[in-house]
């Protein structure tokens, strides 16, 4: 029985789902992307909040940059003690111990090109769109 592959957020787009998917077409049943960029607009590379995001995350204060980037992920829609709570428990830790997510994110945004794997992966994918509304 072969498994599904789930990738989530840029984990979607890259070696986790979409390229894995791609370089070895016989090894998954089926394939989910949740939030992914996945075929990323043309424009998005020349886009001043792209610029923005790489250069804060690339320089001096990328540990600052990417806190602010990691509470952003709870979002204000959550009750403020659980989003306090899940941002320092489960999202920050990780952000302080990954300084390479600078070279990831930089190299999708500007040299990733998906199509190849899109078109090799010859298996049922899914997307999911989880995007939350106000109340």
């Amino acid at each position: 029985m072969k498994p599904a592959v789930i990738g989530h957020s840029l984990g979607g787009a890259i070696a986790i789902a979409l390229e894995l998917c791609g370089r070895y077409p016989d090894l998954a049943s089926g394939l989910v992307m949740i939030d992914s960029i996945v075929m990323a607009p043309p424009t998005l590379r020349e886009s001043p909040d792209i610029r923005e995001l790489l250069e804060g995350i690339g320089g001096p204060n990328y540990l600052a940059v990417s806190r602010a980037g990691a509470w952003d992920v709870g979002r204000d829609f959550d009750d403020p003690a659980r989003r306090k709570m899940i941002y320092e428990t489960y999202i920050l830790p990780p952000c302080e111990k990954t300084p390479v997510a600078y070279s990831t994110i930089r190299n999708f945004v500007l040299h990733h090109d998906p199509v190849p794997a899109a078109e090799a992966c010859k298996i049922p994918m899914a997307y999911i769109s989880a995007r939350m509304c106000h109340r």
